[in-house]
């Protein structure tokens, strides 16, 4: 089927039903790869079903994966907007975005009839995923009908759109815009406020004369009140006059805060257990651990912050009892991947795993050739191959073999590549998304950097100075906003109490270097802590190593803040964190108190 493409005004245009004539209708955006699919669904045949019955606009980006913007992350406004979105997703008429939340598979109020609109100032707009305005009206919506009429208008009626303010944050908030020049020098700028009547504007920066759709933001961080609404629109000026976007709302929040969510039926305290956030399906999964007598667990379990239930899931057939394993979530597929560790006896294992929310099922994948049993491994997903890499870890001796896992295929492929680092166990590595290598550090008390490019099968050491001393329990997060890799704390040269240096991490193909950050307040030196990055707010966040204060680093400012929480959790160690993108919150469970005893708060 080819799409009719519709690229000039047309007024009363036909639509025809798609189970009947197979009619689909095509508008471009800026992006080749991005666009909007246009048809008619009708309650009959394959499609009797249906819960609504109209026009039904697909919102297509084809590179949602290639480019890294991840498939499986929901989008909507205000709360979603950041990072990722569906490659096909459903523009719904009534601005509930039910099907992206989750928590509805499509109602009467999805399709566009009865005069619905689909322009650059409805909920939803026709804007692009960076709020770039096309000039995509689709106007005066027929009622349901084998055939359908409906409006389409491509004029410059919207010179400047707001869009959704994002890392909205106590006194803090990223303000959106776009804006067409139109072949004219034109400056942008925000007003703000607590009214419409806002009272503050923003520097003004230049657009140039461009003929397309130019983004514009501001990140505003004073002059902000903590628990207060805003009002706020984009404006741009030139030669033609002043044009105002829409007013749209944000609101702070009132302070950063721990909640002891006391969920009912919470999981045994354990450690050395795997913890990983499942985006599609908007859990937390936790598998294995010891306990406090040394008995390696083999419960599988979900946390769901929006119910607050932990959920012992039971499923047939699960993994043995392990600790030391290493789990991985593989956005593409939706499976939780999970290899190695050691079992009740102490022995070292090489099986691999893959856990099905959506079906509560472990299945033992059995691949062929699989990496040698060992524990204390490093594993990553990477979105860009999608391919789970795995290197080193313990098996008697330190191995130093780089692995490719891939689901699809479910085959793991010993890349032997060229120069690879020595062998380790207890190291860190992340996937930076924007250069697609895996970054590693540490282990075995080393201080080396080292990067993997899977394109060209090759690790490359960074041969770096100064850099972070060899130092083991630290913690290390990939700050996406930034593109760096902070570092924190850990033991290095025998000791943690000199150990409490920021490093950042910037690496590029042409130079990459450590810079120890010396922001004017450090925490406590610390070991077996943990951080996440929270997107939403992009600061990184870390709790514990033996102490029960929260800190939040903010990389554009180079500081820490002490975000003294009320009720704060007690100081613990070796615990697990992750971060809930849906519900913009840091989820933390279990680990070890001071005093030796095993938690399982959450």
């Amino acid at each position: 089927m080819n799409p009719e493409i519709i690229s000039s005004n047309q007024t009363g245009k036909p639509i025809p039903a798609v189970e009947t004539n197979q009619n689909v209708f095509r508008i471009n955006l800026g992006d080749p790869s991005e666009y909007y699919l246009i048809e008619n669904r009708e309650n009959i045949g394959f499609d009797q079903n249906l819960p609504g019955w109209g026009i039904l606009i697909w919102h297509i980006d084809e590179d949602a994966i290639t480019l890294g913007r991840i498939n499986n992350l929901e989008w909507y406004p205000p709360d979603q907007v950041d990072y990722g979105h569906f490659t096909v997703a459903l523009e719904q008429a009534d601005g509930l975005y039910q099907l992206d939340k989750g928590i509805s598979s499509g109602d009467p109020g999805d399709p566009f009839i009865n005069g619905a609109s689909f322009t650059p100032i409805t909920n939803p707009s026709s804007c692009d995923y960076e709020g770039r305005n096309w000039n995509i009206q689709i106007t005066n919506t027929s009622a349901p009908g084998s055939t359908m009429y409906a409006d389409f208008n491509f004029s410059l009626n919207y010179r400047t759109i707001t869009w959704w303010p994002q890392d909205t944050g106590p006194q803090s908030v990223l303000l959106k815009g776009s804006a067409n020049p139109g072949g004219q020098s034109t400056q942008a700028w925000f007003e703000w406020g607590t009214s419409t009547s806002y009272g503050n504007t923003t520097t003004p920066v230049s657009l140039g004369a461009s003929t397309t759709p130019t983004t514009f933001s501001f990140h505003l961080k004073t002059g902000l009140d903590r628990e207060r609404t805003y009002h706020f629109r984009a404006v741009c000026q030139n030669s033609s006059g002043t044009f105002y976007g829409e007013d749209l709302e944000f609101k702070t929040y009132s302070n950063y805060e721990w909640t002891d969510m006391n969920a009912e039926n919470p999981p045994q305290a354990r450690y050395g257990h795997g913890l990983v956030y499942d985006s599609a399906h908007q859990k937390v999964i936790m598998f294995g651990g010891w306990d406090f007598f040394g008995n390696r667990l083999n419960d599988t379990w979900a946390y769901d912050y929006g119910t607050n239930t932990w959920t012992n899931l039971n499923p047939a057939n699960p993994p043995s009892g392990r600790a030391g394993h290493t789990l991985a979530y593989d956005s593409a597929h939706q499976k939780v991947i999970m290899f190695g560790g050691f079992d009740v006896y102490g022995h070292t294992l090489n099986d691999t795993w893959a856990y099905d929310y959506g079906t509560n099922t472990w299945t033992n994948l059995n691949p062929s050739n699989p990496p040698w049993p060992r524990c204390g491994h490093a594993m990553v997903y990477c979105p860009g191959i999608n391919k789970v890499i795995m290197f080193g870890g313990n098996c008697g001796e330190w191995l130093k073999d780089t692995w490719a896992y891939d689901y699809g295929t479910n085959t793991w492929t010993n890349l032997n590549p060229a120069n690879p680092p020595p062998g380790l166990a207890e190291h860190e590595m992340v996937y930076d998304s924007a250069r697609k290598k895996v970054i590693m550090f540490g282990g075995n008390g080393h201080g080396e950097t080292w990067a993997y490019d899977y394109e060209n099968n090759i690790w490359q050491g960074l041969k770096i100075n100064p850099s972070p001393p060899g130092t083991h329990g630290y913690a290390m997060t990939y700050i996406q906003a930034s593109d760096q890799i902070l570092l924190f704390g850990g033991w290095g040269e025998g000791s943690v109490l000199d150990n409490n240096k920021v490093w950042a991490l910037t690496f590029r193909p042409s130079t990459s270097y450590w810079q120890n950050q010396l922001p004017g307040i450090i925490p406590f030196s610390r070991e077996s802590h943990a951080m996440v990055y929270d997107s939403a707010h992009q600061k990184v966040i870390m709790f514990g190593g033996w102490y029960s204060d929260t800190w939040a680093y903010d990389y554009g400012t180079n500081t820490w803040a002490n975000l003294n929480p009320a009720n704060p959790p007690p100081g613990r160690y070796e615990h697990a964190m992750a971060f809930d993108s849906v519900h913009q919150k840091v989820i933390m469970f279990g680990g070890w108190d001071p005093y030796g005893n095993l938690l399982n708060d959450t």
